[in-house]
């Protein structure tokens, strides 16, 4: 396995990310995001998750408070 350099750390934004494409081994394109950490540089496989089941319907993002009603939204965004 060889290293390829995809960007240096002065390419990485402070607040915010940085977005490549990396193609798998069975050929596959996926998108990769890279965050510039306190303690170095971290990446994350971006999934776009869908909902394929026409039983299912989208209600809204988070989870569900005790009374049954939607939560406000609580996760990270870049």
């Amino acid at each position: 396995m060889c290293a390829t350099l995809v960007a240096s750390t002065d390419e990485i934004p402070a607040v915010g990310s940085y977005l490549l494409t990396v193609r798998e081994p069975d050929g596959s394109l996926e998108e990769v995001i890279l965050l510039d950490l306190e303690d170095g540089v971290s990446a994350w496989k971006n999934y776009q998750v869908y909902l394929t089941d026409d039983d299912l319907e989208f209600v809204a993002e988070g989870g569900i408070d005790d009374d049954g009603s939607p939560s406000s939204t609580s996760h990270l965004s870049f």
